[in-house]
């Protein structure tokens, strides 16, 4: 049962994000007393004593609350039974200046639930229709428990949320449905619980769905302009007052886009008790409603029962049950619809079906290499209509030439008398396949009638569609027909969806301990493609010893001249133009170039490398003639120079190191440019700044300061004008400031173009530690770096020249693994960049196309993205091989 609302949620998001709150398939097939108990049941888990959860009222109550005298809360009493007033109950005759008091009222309330310090009640959602056979009783959960400022319990009807001292944990489904198997979302608490905080946080996708939705609560409690289309929009009437859980009411029909809801308002407290929905807001029914259903009779309601205020909330009832198999994730991960047949790509055993008259129809051993197109009907008025349908697929067969490849053929449990009086009555000369048992069907996972199954030429069952979409059919049989195995595709996506799915658990998981308490087939990652991309190998190189660390060559617009574009590097015929660097296992160091040659281009002692927590390896950007290997968690670094396309011969060299002071370590490494020369600039644990010019071995230590006695630098980036080249350097802090590099100053900074805009000392998010990447996109210049997000997730964040944020994608929520590799732009002008979150997925982003993800099933040490043409070049650095590959966005296929 959905809920049909497609007409007017779009326009008008606030009316039925509100009150369209059921998920529809715990309404089906239940009983009236399937119902969970109520938050306050004594059998609810309770919250350990030393939890921290206060019984009483915080001190603060929030930016703009106000104290209200506490009213305390009406006396509960059992699930009300309905009421003698209903909703068709005709309105009392309402002038225009009653329609403004009864306005006046529903914003008296909402100013009450502003000012509230808590709230809480026991609301239930209530479905009830009287069919005449079987009257349908329902009844779902729909409560709130919140406390200022930052305390919040929901219960709905597949959703329960709760806070605790430290974090917001929601779990979904019940014992019966657990749409997020066992996932249960874990979020830092904030200072201060908003209404835009629940919808753009984790869960807001859930509280957005139509068939989830939100208590009118919520957003009464916690929006800034609540309710704001009702008091715009709606059309106010006055009906006779009522009692609702011994409260008597004053009730208010509001009509929105002529669909009447009713509240039912506490007028000595002024809180909304009841919200009366039309019946029509349930699509589909359970069963059509017949002529003879009194639709004044019908109840679907919100029904706040025992609604307190401003009192001392007893939140050992709110607790969340916990088990040791709760998987630990930062958001709800959708599970892939896992629906494909078993019996997808076999071969059903050899059947010959009669006809009516007793004639052979369809013999599966003699088809010849033909498609075989089957639709099981009876003969019903909607089979009937199927058929018409049948008949106009088969003239489009025709008319794209595929009859001749191509035959249809109706198949029918129901007897063959009985099936040859229909045909004739319908006028039907399609061909008619008896079957007394379900022979075929069974083999082919026929549960219903309307079914439409495709036999390939190798009699293979190609396609199963329970629902039958003809245009998308058609599709199919062409594609059969020019032999492609769409069944092995269909199989092979599933797989594929799997993997996908078990790469968002581990971007989401708190730590590595939950891995475990995944199933075994998500534990590792396993391969899978780009889905929007079109991905071919052009050369791989197999490495004698494993890959400790890697990076690729990126190419930012001001590398040398001499390397142009880096799409001429594919037009070039000498090598040495170097694409990748890698850290082996013996501690030398490789370059990798355009057509897949390795060469040695230096060597560390790796023994003096191994205890480091994680090895960075990063080649010069600007001159790619050097390379810096950082250990961290270790004092020292080491930088070698490494040839170019210029140089005619080699002899690799041992790298030379620097040592840091004793206990100290680098946290963050970069390369600057000025004049043209490249400058390491290491970022340490002891607040020290280091820039190296690898050219004069010139080495400026300078002690990093900031407004902020516990701020650090966390990155070192550039200010870059309309082209995406830079003009100057900066240094970002964590507490967000922005700093200028005076070492770094460019003399000659307008050769580079202006810089326009305000400039910003301070940044609209939390940077974390990372390289951000550049370049020129189709109408302006971008940056995208790492961001340390409120939910406790690292993202990606894309900003203009000015630093302002255009767009955030989360990454993962462990920070090491993840890192911004390369930008590039097409000829298109489409501005790319690359990223890994965890290390054995790879990330492709852009502004301007679907963002699309790969694994190669293996962790990647490093890689790169670089433009060619109108496609991509991406070159990937594993623990055993190098390989580069070709990318062409594709259209999503049938």
């Amino acid at each position: 049962m959905l809920l049909n609302l497609s007409r007017c949620y779009e326009r008008k998001p606030a009316i039925y994000r509100l009150l369209v709150l059921i998920l529809v398939i715990g309404w089906v097939g239940c009983s009236p007393n399937s119902a969970s108990k109520n938050p306050s049941d004594a059998n609810a888990e309770k919250i350990d004593e030393n939890s921290g959860a206060a019984s009483g009222l915080d001190s603060k109550t929030g930016d703009g609350d106000a104290s209200v005298p506490s009213d305390g809360g009406t006396s509960a009493s059992p699930i009300p039974a309905g009421s003698s007033a209903s909703p068709s109950t005709p309105p009392s005759a309402t002038t225009s200046a009653d329609s403004v008091a009864l306005k006046g009222l529903l914003e008296q309330c909402i100013a009450t639930y502003q000012t509230l310090k808590s709230y809480e009640d026991e609301g239930v959602l209530q479905l009830s229709i009287p069919y005449p056979d079987k009257p349908l009783v329902q009844t779902r959960p729909l409560a709130v428990a919140f406390e200022r400022p930052r305390k919040l319990a929901l219960w709905t009807p597949q959703l329960r949320s709760s806070w605790k001292p430290q974090t917001f944990e929601s779990i979904a489904g019940d014992a019966e449905f657990k749409p997020f198997e066992n996932q249960r979302v874990v979020r830092p608490l904030p200072d201060r619980i908003t209404w835009s905080w629940l919808l753009d946080d984790h869960l807001g996708v859930l509280l957005h769905r139509r068939v989830w939705g939100i208590p009118i609560t919520i957003e009464l409690l916690l929006a800034g302009t609540p309710l704001q289309d009702w008091l715009d929009q709606g059309e106010f009437r006055k009906l006779e007052d009522d009692t609702f859980d011994s409260v008597l009411c004053t009730r208010v029909e509001v009509l929105l886009e002529k669909s009447p809801f009713v509240l039912w308002i506490d007028a000595k407290r002024n809180l909304i008790l009841r919200v009366e929905m039309p019946i029509e807001s349930v699509f589909p029914l359970p069963q059509p409603l017949p002529e003879s259903v009194d639709r004044s009779k019908c109840q679907f309601s919100i029904d706040l029962v025992n609604a307190r205020i401003n009192h001392a909330i007893d939140w050992s009832g709110w607790t969340l049950p916990e088990s040791d198999s709760d998987l630990l994730v930062r958001r709800f991960v959708d599970p892939p619809l896992r629906n494909i047949p078993k019996e997808l790509g076999t071969k059903p055993k050899p059947v010959l079906l009669r006809g009516p008259a007793n004639q052979d129809v369809l013999d599966t051993t003699a088809r010849g290499k033909r498609v075989t197109v089957l639709h099981w009907i009876d003969d019903s008025e909607t089979s009937r209509a199927f058929v018409d349908d049948v008949y106009r697929f088969q003239k489009s067969l025709q008319e794209r030439g595929l009859s001749a490849f191509c035959e249809v053929c109706l198949v029918s449990d129901k007897s063959a008398d009985r099936m040859a009086v229909t045909m004739k009555s319908w006028n039907c000369d399609l061909p008619v396949a008896i079957e007394s048992n379900g022979e075929l069907g069974g083999q082919c996972g026929v549960t219903n009638y309307l079914t439409s199954v495709i036999l390939g030429p190798d009699g293979s069952i190609q396609s199963i569609d329970p629902v039958t979409d003809f245009a998308m059919l058609l599709s199919k049989v062409q594609a059969v027909q020019e032999g492609e195995d769409i069944a092995k595709r269909f199989l092979k996506v599933a797989v594929d969806d799997e993997a996908r799915y078990a790469s968002r658990l581990h971007r989401n998981v708190l730590d590595k301990e939950q891995i475990a308490k995944m199933k075994p087939e998500h534990q590792e990652i396993a391969p899978f493609p780009l889905s929007f991309h079109r991905i071919a190998l052009d050369w791989r190189t197999e490495l004698e010893h494993s890959t400790v660390s890697a990076a690729g060559e990126w190419f930012p617009n001001q590398s040398i001249s001499s390397y142009l574009r880096a799409e001429s590097l594919f037009e070039k015929k000498d090598n040495a133009f170097r694409l990748a660097t890698l850290l082996d296992d013996q501690g030398k160091i490789w370059s990798v170039d355009q057509a897949g040659k390795k060469t040695m281009i230096s060597s560390v002692a790796i023994a003096q490398a191994t205890d480091a927590k994680r090895i960075h390896v990063l080649p010069d950007p600007w001159t790619h003639h050097y390379v810096a290997i950082i250990p961290e968690g270790l004092p020292r670094f080491w930088y070698c120079v490494s040839p170019v396309s210029s140089t005619p011969s080699w002899t690799p060299t041992d790298a030379a190191q620097i040592p840091l002071e004793a206990g100290e370590s680098a946290i963050g490494a970069a390369w600057a440019c000025k004049e043209g020369v490249p400058i390491l600039c290491i970022i340490t644990d002891r607040q020290r700044f280091l820039q190296l010019n690898p050219a004069t071995t010139k080495l400026d230590i300078s002690r990093s300061t900031s407004n902020s006695p516990t701020s650090s630098i966390v990155g070192v980036v550039p200010k870059i004008d309309a082209k995406g080249v830079f003009a100057s350097w900066k240094t970002t802090w964590s507490d967000r400031t922005v700093q200028d590099i005076p070492t770094l100053a460019q003399t000659s900074e307008s050769s580079v173009g202006a810089i326009a805009g305000v400039e910003t000392d301070e940044l609209a998010f939390m940077p974390e530690v990372g390289n951000w990447v550049w370049g020129q996109g189709a109408s302006e210049s971008y940056l995208v770096g790492l961001e340390k997000m409120p939910s406790g997730e690292t993202g990606a964040v894309l900003m203009n020249r000015q630093y302002q944020p255009l767009f955030r994608q989360v990454l993962s929520v462990r920070p090491e693994q993840c890192k911004l590799l390369a930008a590039t732009q097409t000829s298109q002008s489409k501005f790319y960049w690359l990223a890994t979150a965890p290390n054995r997925v790879l990330h492709l982003q852009s502004v301007d196309a679907i963002p699309d993800q790969m694994s190669f099933g293996k962790r990647v040490y490093g890689a790169t993205l670089l433009a060619d043409g109108e496609k991509l070049r991406m070159v990937v650095v594993l623990e055993d091989e190098v390989s580069c590959w070709t990318l062409e966005e594709i259209d999503a296929k049938p």
